[in-house]
């Protein structure tokens, strides 16, 4: 894993410290090695944290053989073995034995078409000085982060957002602001809480030369044919990557909630290597009926596991939060992010570099409790109404719904995306807690595009769109302290299996997940197999907002730069924490986005410094500097910067 940065400008010089100063305020990120390279228009940084052939050879930005490309590369492409064959079978040679010589070899054989062939989590921008141009690329999903900000004569990226305050005076994005504190919507487009700074959106390419800015899609999820075996397929898939994603270079863990997604992903790693040392990594609050290690224990004792058990108070939460706000970057919708981010703590002390997740499970394979309405919705349109009463009475004896739950979970996928959201943001609205402009903003839902048919994988579909949300703050909270994160279930083959698998093959007998658990069902334990409730890095929201973190979030609901910000009715706000606080409602799920944006904007608006700040490095010069002038480019469109594409779209610029 690294940390990027760079600059690139065809009309004026790039002011090298700049660079430097982005890269290091990203440092956390690349602990093991910095570099820079310095040629005529381009002055790209990086970052390394050594995962694959950790013993320096690696050392980026990566310099083709002959000084052609140049290539700052965060990520792992774990098919990387088979594409070296291939491409030494062309002729290639090579003199390391990382992934990234391979993306420099890949890219100088098969053009930009070659993250097509990839398979894993990546993003980089790699200068090619013949063409004069820098080519960037993201992973399908969103794994890895890349942002961008373009201005009249400069492209400016790097892996996170603070890494642009050299650069730009940060200013926030109405829109998205609001779309965070009224519909709980992030990273759902490529525009970010900072004007000007845009994420790549996944699965996308971006060129920048004299010509201009242009985006191009490379991937898209679409129907595909069933395989005959749906069980046996996934199975296959499944070992295949849980194997490509285990480390071998380094000490290594695992994110264990003792659901159904980490288990497989521990059970499975187990399996393909019995002898190898397992740490497993767990998030529990006993004394608040959030017992994980009811589960997660079985599946400890079953492969032989060491295992780390992470409880934090409120107190301890508030003592963290300045340091998990400043790494997230953008502000996050609940405080399970804490819990991530105390795992990710205690995987750093354990010595730990590498830490294997679920994220993406529940969203591939309808893992959320609302989502069985929509395969419920899928009966009713179809006139099945036998297999729809089969259904819901077995949903029923399992989770114990009420009439009145099953009949709300069965229209709701009727309703419209936008109509959703309308319905989610009651709360916010009814509290009053906009204030001024933000409330009279005009209300903007996408509309959905899938070429599924019904409506599960349509919803599906959706939530994968929105994958950004769940692996940006993974990403952070990981490497912020120095680890790599990796989800075995954003294998794109995997997904793609799923996906051309019906409803019926993911919710049986008002069951989710039907076909991992047939699949991993002779791996896991019967507790975990046929558990019934969902926890997902839980924490006790509620009850932290009684305690100090209620505490905090009063005296900051009546600070004067809360107040004068203008975003927020303090007096609302005031309102809604006593009635939590006294216990007439639970509102820590809005208080906490109220609470956090207050927090970010601290900390990346006002410019509060950041308690602990990443350490200044001397940057490593990694290519030969050139400095050569370059005539005027064309202008670059000046639409460019205004509306990014929202995620799903291709588009030129």
């Amino acid at each position: 894993m690294c940390g990027l940065a760079g600059i690139v400008s065809f009309s004026r010089p790039v002011d090298t410290r700049q660079v430097v100063a982005m890269a290091a305020a990203i440092r956390h990120r690349g602990p093991d090695a910095s570099g820079l390279f310095e040629d005529g228009p381009a002055v790209i940084a990086a970052h390394r944290l050594a995962i694959t052939d950790p013993h320096g050879v690696g050392a980026q930005p990566f310099a083709s053989a002959d000084g052609r490309l140049q290539l700052a590369y965060n990520g792992e492409v774990y098919n990387h073995r088979e594409l070296r064959t291939a491409l030494e079978a062309r002729g290639h040679r090579f003199r390391t034995g990382t992934d990234t010589e391979m993306v420099v070899a890949a890219y100088r054989e098969w053009g930009e078409q070659c993250v097509e062939r990839f398979e894993g989590m990546w993003a980089f921008a790699l200068w090619d000085r013949d063409r004069n141009s820098l080519f960037c690329s993201r992973d399908r999903f969103g794994i890895k982060p890349f942002y961008y900000h373009v201005d009249a004569d400069r492209f400016a990226f790097a892996s996170e957002i603070k890494a642009f305050r050299p650069l730009i005076d940060f200013r926030v994005r109405a829109e998205i602001l609001r779309d965070f504190l009224e519909y709980t919507l992030v990273q759902h487009r490529a525009e970010t809480f900072v004007e000007g700074i845009c994420s790549l959106a996944p699965a996308h390419v971006l060129t920048f030369s004299p010509g201009g800015l242009k985006l191009a899609r490379y991937w898209k999820l679409g129907l595909r044919e069933a395989p005959a075996d749906p069980v046996e397929a996934v199975r296959e898939r499944f070992f295949h990557s849980v194997g490509s994603h285990v480390a071998r270079d380094v000490p290594q863990g695992f994110c264990l909630s003792g659901g159904l997604d980490s288990s497989s992903i521990v059970c499975a790693a187990h399996a393909l290597d019995p002898g190898a040392e397992q740490h497993s990594f767990t998030a529990s609050f006993p004394d608040q009926g959030i017992e994980e290690r009811l589960f997660a224990q079985p599946v400890v004792d079953k492969v032989g596991a060491r295992p780390h058990w992470i409880s934090f108070s409120s107190a301890e939460l508030v003592e963290e939060l300045p340091k998990i706000v400043h790494a997230q970057d953008e502000p996050f919708i609940g405080t399970s992010i804490a819990a991530e981010w105390f795992v990710m703590k205690k995987a750093a002390e354990a010595g730990r570099k590498v830490m294997l997740d679920g994220q993406g499970a529940d969203e591939l394979l309808g893992g959320y409790r609302p989502l069985i309405g929509f395969h419920f919705a899928d009966l009713l349109a179809a006139g099945r109404l036998r297999a729809l009463g089969r259904e819901m009475t077995a949903f029923r004896r399992l989770q114990g719904a009420s009439a009145a739950n099953l009949a709300a979970l069965t229209l709701r996928p009727f309703l419209t995306v936008g109509e959703e959201q309308w319905l989610r943001a009651r709360g916010v609205r009814r509290a009053g807690l906009l204030h001024g402009d933000l409330r009279r903003l005009p209300a903007r839902f996408d509309r959905q595009v899938s070429p599924f048919p019904d409506r599960l994988r349509k919803r599906l579909h959706l939530l994968t769109e929105r994958l950004p949300h769940l692996l940006h703050t993974c990403d952070r909270s990981s490497m912020a302290h120095g680890i790599e994160t990796r989800v075995p279930y954003l294998d794109h083959p995997l997904v793609e299996t799923i996906f051309s698998i019906g409803g019926s093959g993911l919710v049986e007998g008002g069951q989710q997940k039907m076909v991992m658990r047939r699949a991993l069902g002779d791996l896991l334990p019967d507790e975990v197999l046929h558990r019934r409730c969902k926890l997902s890095f839980p924490t006790p929201e509620g009850r932290f907002f009684r305690e100090e973190l209620g505490a905090m979030a009063e005296d900051i609901y009546a600070s004067r730069s809360f107040r004068e910000r203008g975003w927020i009715n303090p007096r609302a706000c005031r309102e809604r924490l006593a009635a939590h606080r006294g216990g007439a409602l639970n509102a820590g799920y809005e208080l906490w986005r109220v609470l956090n944006a207050e927090l970010w904007a601290r900390a990346f608006l006002d410019g509060v410094s950041d308690p602990a700040p990443a350490p200044s490095v001397p940057a490593v010069r990694a290519g030969a500097g050139r400095r050569q002038r370059q005539a005027a480019p064309p202008p670059l469109n000046p639409a460019a910067p205004a509306r990014p594409p929202t995620f799903g779209e291709s588009s030129s610029i």
